[in-house]
């Protein structure tokens, strides 16, 4: 992902997916423990503006994996829009972080299905 501040605008790719059971008990976003249920294949289009030192975004893409319940593969249309932050840590490196949410259009050997998708965008220098 590439960050213009003097244009105001954030682009990019996002590789390297894992889906995620959480715990029964996730209420609170930032005490959520998950456990990994697959990686995922594909890519998600990054597209967003800047403001300050927050952004918002938008992430477009296709995604593949298994169908854990009924076996084959799914395919997941993945459109997530979100908002996040800049952050300078102590050592100078430049941190971005986010969270968005938006729906995935799953299909497989089952049917379409539309599901809730939550995503977390962290990207550090």
């Amino acid at each position: 992902m590439s960050a213009d501040f003097d244009a105001g605008v954030i682009d990019g790719t996002a590789t390297d997916f894992s889906e995620l059971a959480l715990a029964p008990s996730c209420v609170v976003l930032s005490q959520c423990t998950g456990t990994a249920v697959q990686d995922l294949d594909g890519t998600l289009d990054i597209d967003g503006s800047i403001a300050g030192s927050s952004f918002s975004f938008d992430t477009t893409g296709t995604l593949t994996g298994d169908d854990l319940a009924n076996g084959g593969t799914v395919v997941a249309d993945v459109d997530v829009s979100g908002d996040g932050f800049f952050h300078e840590t102590i050592d100078g490196d430049l941190i971005a972080g986010g969270i968005g949410n938006g729906t995935a259009v799953l299909s497989s050997g089952a049917g379409l299905d539309v599901v809730d998708a939550t995503g977390f965008l962290v990207v550090r220098e």
